[in-house]
């Protein structure tokens, strides 16, 4: 629709932005694909590109040449449905190599991975409805038909059974939003087929060979920042390693207990606070570039779907949703009543894996209705919020539940993971940690990483970031089902994306007999697992800012 890219644009600038000084992902297919990528079908890739509004006048001229080879007499572009050109023809190769077409064809080639052997196989060239119409191009996308040397398609996986099977929808759940209707197109889009209109997102583009992948270490926390870290991890610690009872009076004001507010293991009470989960079949583990770090730790590096032991869990705090006149209705104009009060959708979001057959949770992106609530209008903020609202809760009942249904043993956690760290705080704070082992040390480390103990000011500084307090929840407040365990060690590590992030290995272990930590009051209240989540800050900014525009997009 509206395109200029960095180079096109740095050329324009005094001084002119070249070379190295631009952006390393500078083009629009690949931003199409970061899209994609989060949105799309990755099963099957787009069946249509649209490039609309054409200006650029050497283009035009190009576009205006092949309809004419078709209709000499043609004196302006047609209405849709416009001439169709194939591509193995004059006509059909010019336009696609076009800066306006180039980039679709980019797309496809770049990605052949995960989209399979597709192509541009026709272009229909035709004018829009403006009083001053310019050309439009529609390019169709077809699988490369099939010959000796092409591999037959492979079988489309046999959905298996879900943890969601008997999680019981909320009344009003079709017009609240579940998962169903969130599949559904914006209304106002009318092509009935996956469509990309001139738009890209991460990975296959930038998987790398992880010797040849880096990521530069950012500046090292404040003192202050690094303090204050420290003593919240300090104190993770010591509740952790210490009695319920113990762990509890590390709270202000201290409590007999430190178990949460809510502790139910149902995924029926997930539902009944507004949220809706499934298992979703995309992105695999490779997506995050963590697939050999999975294999190293005993755990698959693919989805239970595809025959592996990785179970991807979404859950959402309200979807839009088609009304009953056919309107989109926005999370935000849309209610669950729990007790007879009424409460309003945040939008929130909570996505991560596990492997019960070898204990691993992996948090990759993380939003909560406190977070979201602070930016609604009006606000959403402490007695509105659903009581169920903290990642370590809702991963708990997840990990309860899954346990219960693949009969395994609820305490068999051995490792947490938090996957593309894009949060600053967090990402100063491991910058911090690094220097302070490797004086001189310019990146993060690829796997295995860097080791540090909770028993350090390291280990407990990164205990204490937003990306990692949650599992200390998980664990000091739910004692009474999962018994003494703590995290021990932390690994931290880039990912193997071409486009690198921090990563955290979180190992988890049995509180030695001996432990007798003596524990110390927090210096911030913490009054439950609420606390985690309300701290908790925007983890993957970058998506957060793609589902908002979207969002606004859509509707």
């Amino acid at each position: 629709m509206d395109r200029d890219s960095p180079q096109s644009a740095g050329r324009k600038t005094e001084p002119p932005v070249e070379g190295d000084e631009l952006p390393a992902i500078r083009s629009s297919s690949d931003i199409m694909w970061l899209y994609w990528k989060m949105y799309g079908n990755l099963a099957k890739g787009p069946n249509s590109f649209l490039s609309l509004s054409i200006t650029n006048e050497a283009i035009q001229e190009i576009v205006s040449r092949a309809t004419r080879e078709v209709d000499p007499d043609a004196k302006s572009f047609p209405a849709w449905k416009g001439y169709e050109f194939d591509t193995d023809t004059p006509e059909g190769r010019a336009p696609l190599g076009t800066p306006n077409a180039q980039a679709f064809s980019y797309f496809l080639l770049q990605h052949k991975a995960t989209l399979g052997n597709l192509y541009i196989s026709k272009i229909r060239v035709f004018r829009d409805d403006r009083k001053e119409p310019g050309p439009n191009l529609l390019l169709v996308v077809e699988p490369v038909p099939a010959n000796d040397d092409t591999k037959p398609a492979t079988e489309p996986y046999q959905d298996t059974p879900s943890m969601f099977a008997k999680m019981k929808r909320h009344q009003g759940a079709d017009a609240a939003g579940t998962v169903q209707v969130a599949a559904k197109s914006p209304a106002t889009l009318s092509v009935p087929v996956p469509l990309i209109v001139t738009l890209n997102l991460v990975p296959d583009l930038f998987r790398k060979d992880p010797q040849s992948t880096y990521l530069d270490l950012y500046s090292s926390a404040a003192d202050s920042q690094w303090d204050s870290a420290k003593c919240k991890g300090a104190n993770f610690v010591n509740a952790m390693k210490g009695s319920d009872s113990e762990a509890g009076k590390i709270f202000n004001p201290p409590r007999d207990s430190a178990a949460g507010l809510y502790d139910e293991n149902h995924l029926d009470d997930l539902t009944k606070w507004g949220w809706s989960g499934h298992e979703a079949s995309e992105p695999g583990m490779k997506h995050y570039g963590v697939d050999g770090v999975l294999r190293d730790i005993g755990s698959s590096d693919t989805l239970i779907q595809n025959g592996g032991d990785v179970r991807l869990l979404s859950f959402k705090h309200g979807f839009p949703a088609m009304g009953d006149n056919g309107e989109w209705v926005t999370v935000e104009q849309q209610r669950y009543e729990v007790g007879g009060k009424k409460y309003r959708y945040t939008g929130a979001w909570y996505n991560f894996a596990v492997d019960e057959t070898i204990g691993v949770i992996i948090a990759s992106d993380r939003m909560s209705p406190q977070k979201i609530g602070s930016k609604a209008s009006p606000t959403i903020t402490g007695d509105d919020l659903p009581l169920i609202r903290a990642f370590s809760d809702v991963a708990r009942i997840s990990w309860a539940a899954l346990a219960d249904q693949t009969k395994t043993d609820v305490k068999n956690i051995h490792y947490f993971m938090s996957l593309s760290i894009t949060n600053e705080l967090t990402q100063h704070i491991l910058s911090r940690c690094i220097r302070e082992v490797l004086p001189g040390a310019w990146g993060f480390p690829d796997w295995p990483g860097i080791g540090f103990d909770t028993s350090t000011p390291q280990g407990q500084a990164i205990l204490g970031t937003s990306n990692a307090k949650a599992f200390s929840y998980f664990l000091l407040q739910h004692k009474k089902e999962l018994g003494n365990l703590h995290i021990s060690k932390v690994r931290v590590f880039h990912d193997d994306n071409w486009i690198a992030h921090a990563n955290l290995l979180l190992i988890v272990e049995p509180v030695p007999a001996d432990a007798g930590e003596k524990l110390e009051e927090l210096e911030e209240p913490h009054t439950s697992a609420a606390a985690e989540a309300q701290a908790l800050d925007e983890e993957n900014s970058i998506s957060y800012r793609l589902r908002s525009w979207l969002n606004r997009a859509k509707l």
